[in-house]
C-alpha cells in the first residue's frame, strides 16, 4: 500500500531531477533511425533442483531485441521482465541499450537488485515482493578516444511499474539516474560492450569465436561455437556460448538460435540459466 509520506518523497525527488537532470552519456549518440530490426519474446522459465526439472511455466514475462544503423553507427537494444500476476508476484527487469561506432561506443542500463542464488532464496525474495518500491541497480559507460568511464547508482521506483508499464519505468529510472548522476570513475578499456560483442560473433564467418568485452568496467571473455540447424529453419544458425567472468571464474552457459544473413536475423530463440535453480527461454512471438 502506498503511503502519503512515499508518495511525498518520490515526487520531490522526481519534481527535482525534472530541473536539475543531467543528459546520460548515450544521449549525446545520434537517435534511432526508422528501419529498425525488432523482435519480441514470450519467456518461460523452469525451476530446477540439481539440474532436475521441477516445476515449468510458460508465458512468465517477456521481452524484445532491437537494432538498427545509422551514420555509422549500430544501436543495439534488449529488454525483459517477469509478469507479477504469472510469476507468483515476482516483479524482476532489465534493460540495456548501446551505440558504437568502430572502437567507441557508449550505454546506459538497469538490472533489478537481486541476486538469489538458491531456491530457498528466491522463495524468500517472493514473500517479501509486497513492498511499495522496487530497487534497480543502473549503470552508464562511455568509452572514447581510448578512454572509458562508468558510473552506477541504486535505484528506486515504484513496484507498481512492472513489466506491462515498462517504458513509464525506464522513463522514471532514467529521469532519478539523471537527476543525481554519480561520479564518473575511469576503467580499463578491452573490447566493447556484451549487446555488440554478441551481434559481432554472429557475424563473423567463423565457426568458432572468442573475444574480451566489459560490464561494469569487469573483464568477462565470450567464447561461442556457431553450427547450422535445419530442424528449425533452412537457415537457422545454432550459437552456444558461455560466458565467463575472469575475475570469479564464473561460467554461463546459453544458447540461441538466428536466421544467417548479411545482416544476422535477431535471435528468435534463447535459453540460458540466469541462476543455479532457474531457467529461463525467450521465444519469438513474431508467429
Amino acid at each position: 500500500m502506498w503511503t502519503r509520506r512515499t508518495w511525498l518523497r518520490l515526487a520531490a525527488g522526481f519534481c527535482t531531477g525534472a530541473a536539475q537532470a543531467a543528459p546520460l552519456l548515450i544521449d549525446g549518440w545520434p537517435g534511432a533511425r526508422g528501419g529498425a530490426a525488432r523482435i519480441r519474446y514470450r519467456a518461460n522459465a523452469t525451476v530446477t533442483l540439481l539440474n532436475i526439472p521441477l516445476v515449468s511455466r510458460s508465458d512468465v514475462g517477456g521481452g524484445w531485441a532491437s537494432a538498427s544503423e545509422s551514420e555509422g553507427v549500430l544501436r543495439l537494444e534488449f529488454a525483459g521482465g517477469s509478469d507479477p500476476a504469472r510469476a507468483r508476484g515476482l516483479n524482476r527487469m532489465g534493460f540495456v541499450q548501446e551505440v558504437a561506432r568502430a572502437s567507441d561506443y557508449a550505454y546506459f542500463g538497469f538490472i533489478s537488485a537481486s541476486r538469489e542464488e538458491s531456491f530457498a532464496e528466491a522463495k524468500a525474495a517472493l514473500e517479501r515482493e509486497a513492498g511499495e518500491l522496487t530497487h534497480y541497480i543502473a549503470v552508464q559507460g562511455s568509452a572514447a578516444g581510448g578512454r572509458l568511464q562508468i558510473s552506477k547508482k541504486a535505484v528506486a521506483a515504484p513496484s507498481r511499474l512492472t513489466w506491462s508499464q515498462f517504458n513509464d519505468l525506464v522513463s522514471w529510472v532514467r529521469r532519478d539516474f539523471s537527476s543525481d548522476p554519480p561520479e564518473l570513475t575511469s576503467a580499463p578499456r578491452d573490447g566493447l560492450p556484451f549487446l555488440q560483442t554478441m551481434w559481432s560473433a554472429m557475424c563473423d564467418g567463423k565457426r568458432e569465436t572468442s573475444s574480451l568485452f566489459l560490464h561494469q568496467g569487469q573483464r568477462f571473455q565470450l567464447r561461442t561455437r556457431k553450427t547450422p540447424d535445419p530442424k528449425r529453419s533452412e537457415r537457422a544458425i545454432r550459437l552456444e556460448g558461455v560466458i565467463e567472468a575472469e575475475a570469479k571464474r564464473e561460467k554461463t552457459p546459453f544458447r540461441l538460435w538466428y536466421v544467417d544473413g548479411t545482416p544476422p536475423g535477431l535471435p528468435f530463440r534463447i535459453e540460458y540459466k540466469a541462476r543455479p535453480y532457474l531457467r529461463l527461454v525467450f521465444e519469438s512471438i513474431e508467429g
